[in-house]
């Protein structure tokens, strides 16, 4: 993902002409994406090379979903192909509170931040679960029944928007994902690995015999169902996709806590 951090000075400058919100000082975000880039060294580098304001059609777009507040700031990221703007929003009134809006550069809503999720070693994009998309929270509702959402992460997929809902059922914990639009593509449960087919435990051990799985997931997509396996294999931790069938169809590095490497890390 690549961020880019808008210049507070033209944003501001930008906004009092038209008539919109002043940015002061702080206007660089200052959550879990600063200190993800800060780490990653990026931040200087991209504020030197920042030049852009931010879009008008999104300033609008945040104007009608904010009403009365004004932004105080404002991230550029660019995570597969597709522009996103994390804006920094003073709610109107004595109660005022700050809040991040995320939107995309096609100036769509696309929820608040969770601001009580400030973990800087997360990567992951978490949002208020009553604040997504209409769309969205009609079918989780109409997919969970009386589950609760213990939390709502937002992902960027091959220029797709996904939501992935966490929740606990029958002693469980799933994660259901859905599109912009509401559609539900992927149900994953976490499961023990005792119980995992011995078809694809046979495939694990075939394709790396040294390994030591570690936790499963059976997930179901497009009526297909597979198996997500975790392993450590050589003091490294990978993901392995298995098919009900038997075949692995996929392999991707994980790091020290089970998430998913980054790339040229």
């Amino acid at each position: 993902m690549k961020t880019r951090w808008l210049q507070v000075g033209m944003l501001c400058a930008v906004l009092a002409g038209a008539g919109g919100g002043a940015f002061g000082a702080n206007g660089a975000r200052s959550g879990r994406g600063g200190g993800r880039a800060a780490a990653r060294g990026e931040k200087a580098g991209a504020q030197q090379e920042a030049q852009e304001t931010l879009p008008a059609n999104v300033e609008a777009m945040i104007e009608k979903q904010v009403p009365g507040g004004t932004i105080t700031g404002a991230e550029e990221q660019v995570d597969s192909g597709r522009h996103l703007y994390f804006v920094k929003v003073q709610t109107a009134g004595a109660a005022g509170k700050t809040e991040t809006v995320l939107a995309s550069g096609r100036a769509q809503y696309l929820g608040i931040v969770d601001a009580s999720d400030d973990d800087p070693n997360d990567d992951s994009t978490y949002l208020e679960v009553e604040t997504a998309p209409a769309a969205v929270r009609a079918a989780i509702t109409k997919a969970l029944g009386d589950a609760k959402v213990n939390a709502l992460s937002f992902e960027v997929d091959s220029e797709r928007f996904f939501y992935i809902a966490e929740f606990e059922k029958d002693g469980k914990t799933h994660f259901d994902t859905f599109t912009l639009q509401g559609d539900m593509t992927e149900e994953e449960t976490d499961m023990a690995v005792a119980d995992l087919p011995a078809t694809v435990k046979a495939a694990v051990t075939k394709a790396r015999p040294n390994t030591t799985i570690d936790s499963a997931s059976e997930v179901v997509a497009r009526k297909q169902r597979s198996y997500a396996v975790d392993v450590t294999d050589g003091g490294k931790k990978f993901e392995l996709m298995v098919s009900a069938a038997g075949a692995v169809t996929g392999t991707d590095p994980l790091d020290d806590d089970g998430a998913p490497a980054k790339k040229g890390g």
